[in-house]
């Protein structure tokens, strides 16, 4: 009897192999030329070869970075989701299902084949590929692209996704009797978590006043959906071996599709559901979505206006039931399954008036001074320097009574005036953000949007006096135990990488103190005071870019020091024209000014004795005036405010009587 049941599982494992074993050799084939032969025949290019031995062209952190990423992804996605579709398919198909049952095998048996046998299909070819990679290794210089370390980063990276993926795709095959279905819901699966919070946190800061979009951080967005993490590792973004929670998951995915199989019934097969309590579900999921979908995209097309939104939820909802409904009864005639949805609609449009009519308190929560420790304002046109997306450090709030007293005065204004506001667009560009740390240690962040962003310059420039302020707008030049790889200079003729550990230290230190010494309005236009620019290169693979502005002193005396002064200076043979405003003009204008028409008080300079003149004109902070400096290529090369006593008589008089 032992033998007998030994041979029929020998057989099961033949006949598992016979519906899944060219998933294997298929993968196995497409890794080989993703990986091995794309060594070799990146060795046998001359340029190739001749550029490793003048300099190490590759960086070999990744072999997802090096070799084929987008395809190595691809393939993972793709194979990985194949097994579990292959291996659960033989309970899809009703000739397959009844003889697999009929056999004197306990369920269990069956299923530990079938996912042995399915795994095996992406291991093997994973395994095979790492050694031949090794064995390459013994090939002149191929060490320069790879070393035996990103091997084995490789294998674990691929193998864990491998195995959620194919984890999940059993699962799903478990709840499903059509492998069609088993498909697309397991991508959809894949993508859910983080796909339900975008649709959530876009739908909320449509609905309610102050909620920012962007209160969950991206790092976090990218772990909840895996294929999202994968596709953004192949860009450099990496985990390390931090990925153990994915096996955790895997392991949870099998063991439940492991006891659903116990009571899976053996005739639902080609049905959508295999157990009827999903199919509700399912149903009312789909039109959650969908509505949610519905309303973000009449949002971006009509503006958000409540009306709008109505219509956009309204047939979302209508849309994700009737394809649910479809995708259920496998028929098109669903039209007078309408008493589901009428409740579905009840129970939503009272969701909606909770949240629209505030009976949450979430808008009009405004905390009182002896409940705030720090604050933080910051506005879309400093915005784009922030660096971290976690919770701020409390090294970066403004702790003084008087800016925690105007924030607080400036909330109840932002509220007050977004309740009153016409303006009903989803994308706007005047976002203010107010962060407060509170006595009990959290912190509270509202959003707002807002017509003229020059009206909270009176609460910013008192704020600007701190130095936290500067830090949080700077948070990675302030960081404790940050360290630099590189830095680069980017000049207008030419650019310098400083690997010098010293030199680095002194650059960002001169930096600091640059910024440090920075007011509000060199805060607003620091990027577009410079020839000069900037860039760090973190240990992490983080580059972060920057201008360096004509009054950075200390950067400037520094490398004026180590003999790097053709990286500032801008010569008169650069410049051909000069363009001036007398303060009615915009500082995002000097970009257009060359080629069109734009408004305020404009005079343009391009007389040689006038451009060498104007020149010597030092960079005045308090100044209204604007002045912007155009190369030969009628290229913006900076712009620097002045006060119009510096102007020569003749431009001034020029100016006002134009």
């Amino acid at each position: 009897m032992g033998s007998r049941i030994f041979s029929y599982k020998k057989e099961l494992m033949k006949q598992s192999f016979r519906s899944t074993g060219w998933i294997g050799i298929a993968y196995l084939l497409v890794l080989l030329l993703v990986l091995p032969i794309r060594v070799l025949m990146e060795l046998s290019n001359e340029e190739f070869r001749l550029g490793l031995a003048q300099e190490e062209m590759w960086e070999h952190t990744d072999i997802f970075l090096s070799l084929g990423s987008a395809f190595q992804v691809l393939f993972i996605v793709i194979f990985s989701v194949l097994a579990g579709i292959f291996v659960s398919h033989y309970m899809h198909a009703k000739g397959s299902s009844d003889f697999m049952h009929s056999l004197p095998l306990k369920r269990s048996t069956i299923f530990i084949h079938q996912l042995v046998m399915g795994y095996i299909q992406l291991l093997v070819p994973v395994v095979i590929t790492g050694l031949i990679l090794l064995a390459l290794l013994n090939i002149d210089q191929v060490d320069i692209i790879y070393q035996s370390d990103d091997i084995f980063r490789w294998f674990y990276y691929t193998m864990t996704f491998q195995t959620l993926f194919f984890a999940c795709s059993l699962f799903i095959g478990h709840l499903t009797g059509n492998s069609i279905v088993q498909g697309a819901l397991t991508y959809i699966t894949l993508f859910f978590p983080a796909g339900i919070i975008f649709l959530l946190q876009s739908n909320l800061a449509l609905l309610l006043i102050g909620y920012s979009d962007s209160f969950t951080p991206d790092a976090l967005m990218y772990r909840l959906s895996p294929i999202i993490w994968l596709i953004d590792n192949m860009y450099g973004v990496s985990d390390g071996w931090t990925l153990w929670y994915y096996w955790i998951v895997a392991l949870v995915f099998i063991v439940v599709a492991a006891l659903l199989y116990q009571i899976r019934p053996a005739e639902v097969t080609q049905q959508a559901f295999a157990f009827p309590i999903i199919k509700p579900i399912f149903k009312f999921g789909v039109t959650f979505c969908m509505m949610l979908l519905g309303g973000m995209y009449f949002a971006v097309i009509q503006g958000a206006s409540l009306s709008w939104l109505t219509v956009g939820y309204g047939l979302g909802a209508v849309i994700g039931y009737v394809l649910a409904e479809m995708l259920i009864q496998k028929t098109w005639r669903v039209f007078a399954k309408w008493r589901g949805f009428v409740v579905y609609i009840g129970i939503s449009i009272i969701l909606l008036l909770s949240v629209v009519f505030d009976w949450y308190g979430f808008e009009s929560k405004i905390p009182t001074a002896d409940q705030v420790e720090g604050v933080m304002i910051n506005t879309g046109e400093m915005g784009s320097r922030y660096y971290l997306n976690e919770e701020y450090d409390s090294d970066y709030f403004v702790e003084d009574h008087q800016s925690i007293q105007d924030t607080i005065s400036l909330h109840q204004e932002l509220l007050d005036r977004n309740r009153h506001s016409t303006f009903d667009g989803i994308f706007y560009s005047n976002n203010v953000t107010l962060t407060y740390l509170l006595s009990n240690g959290q912190q509270m962040t509202r959003e707002y949007t807002m017509d003229d962003i020059t009206t909270l310059d009176p609460y910013l420039e008192r704020m600007a006096q701190h130095d936290n302020f500067k830090k949080a707008i700077y948070p990675w030049l302030f960081e404790e135990g940050i360290t630099f790889r590189s830095v680069y200079l980017y000049g207008y003729q030419q650019s310098q990488e400083i690997t010098s550990p010293e030199m680095i230290d002194k650059l960002v230190e001169a930096y600091r103190q640059d910024v440090l010494d920075m007011d509000y309005q060199m805060l607003r236009r620091a990027d577009v005071q410079s020839t000069l620019s900037i860039e760090f290169q973190l240990h992490d693979g983080t580059s972060i870019g920057h201008g360096v502005p004509v009054n950075f002193r200390h950067v400037i005396e520094l490398l004026q020091e180590e003999n790097m002064d053709d990286l500032i200076q801008v010569n008169e043979d650069d410049v051909r024209m000069i363009a001036i405003t007398d303060g009615t003009g915009n500082s995002e204008d000097f970009y257009s000014f060359p080629f069109q028409e734009v408004p305020g008080n404009w005079l343009q300079v391009t007389n040689e004795e006038d451009i060498s003149e104007l020149m010597n004109i030092q960079a005045n902070e308090a100044g209204e005036w604007q002045i912007g400096f155009y190369g030969r290529g009628d290229e913006l090369l900076y712009i620097i405010p002045i006060d119009s006593s510096q102007l020569p008589t003749n431009i001034t008089s020029q100016l006002e009587s134009s």
